[in-house]
């Protein structure tokens, strides 16, 4: 009877930490990630959808946007709501077209801002146009940043369809993917709910691309590129 009960203790205290780690193991999650804003329309109706679905998502803004008067305020709103803030350059530069002192001033110049507004210095980049090279990536080690860019493109700045922006974000989705899309289009603010419904009704949930990595692959690495959660790419 005593090592019954012995056993028994044992596997009452045991269980909950290997029940949540099972349970964790099954969570599909996705990273929801916007480019090029914020818009002073669009960006917050995005952020009143994710609240209103405890979504979470990273948005990386431009640092000339950051200029104007309104919209710093948005960036704020978006960091204490639990997003993250990423940088997307200063001007939508062409990266490959740049220099290495010329692609420090850009992103300096935005993670400035940004500190400005959140007191958090950015530590994720997504190059304009998905520009990666070896500047941007030594750039980003010696900022202490890491380059983000994405798996799941659903094309919507090129496709103003917003149908067809729900249906290549859904169709293929899988456990770590990164979305892209832009927050400065009626078409892709009017897809951002029917993506969170059908993803959610799907078993995922959706995190911000540190959490993202974080869960999947570890603590995210300075000078490391990731197109999804789960591997870094080189």
């Amino acid at each position: 009877m005593k090592k019954a009960f012995i056993l028994f203790s044992l596997l009452t205290f045991l269980l909950p930490a290997s029940v949540f780690a099972a349970e964790n193991s099954q969570i599909k999650y996705v990273a929801l990630t916007f480019d090029d804003g914020p818009h002073a329309k669009y960006t917050p109706i995005i952020l009143d959808i994710l609240k209103k679905h405890d979504a979470k998502a990273t948005f990386f803004v431009l640092g000339q946007r950051l200029e104007y008067e309104i919209l710093p305020e948005i960036v704020k709103q978006a960091e204490e709501e639990g997003h993250a803030i990423g940088s997307h350059m200063f001007d939508h530069a062409q990266p490959h077209q740049l220099s290495k002192e010329q692609l420090k001033k850009q992103i300096s110049r935005t993670n400035e801002l940004i500190y400005q507004i959140t007191g958090n210095t950015p530590a994720i980049l997504r190059p304009p146009y998905g520009q990666n090279n070896t500047r941007v990536t030594d750039v980003a080690a010696e900022m202490n940043m890491s380059v983000v860019l994405w798996n799941i493109d659903p094309r919507d700045s090129i496709i103003f369809d917003t149908n067809s922006i729900i249906n290549s974000a859904v169709k293929e989705i899988k456990d770590g993917d990164i979305i892209i899309l832009h927050d400065i289009f009626e078409t892709s603010v009017n897809a951002v709910e029917p993506i969170l419904k059908k993803l959610s009704d799907e078993g995922f949930t959706f995190v911000t691309v540190p959490e993202l990595i974080s869960i999947k692959h570890g603590q995210i690495k300075p000078g490391e590129t990731y197109k999804s959660g789960l591997e870094p790419c080189y």
